[in-house]
């Protein structure tokens, strides 16, 4: 995956959440949710990381909880975090590059 550019007005979103943990509803949800529905993110990527094994990028970012996004940029600079909302979260969320 090629990193986003801020000409094209896309953003990459990191998930942490635990995709390989099927007795987590709530992490059965954010997949379910980020499969079914992601066309309605347009041109933002989300990157599904695993909670359990991301140690380093949540040192870095400050992720202290599993249902976290982070809006990075394209050097992985941290733009904004916020705690859950799934797909209406992300889109409430996001911080848009001014064009």
């Amino acid at each position: 995956m090629s990193a986003p550019s801020e000409s094209d007005g896309s953003m990459m979103m990191m998930s942490a959440v635990r995709p390989d943990k099927d007795w987590c509803p709530t992490c059965r949800a954010a997949m379910n949710e980020l499969d079914g529905e992601a066309a309605r993110l347009g041109n933002i990527t989300v990157v599904v990381v695993n909670y359990d094994r991301a140690s380093e990028l949540k040192r870095k970012y400050g992720i202290s909880y599993q249902h976290t996004y982070v809006q990075i940029d394209a050097e992985g600079n941290k733009i904004a975090l916020w705690r859950g909302g799934g797909i209406d979260g992300v889109l409430k969320n996001v911080v848009r590059a001014s064009m």
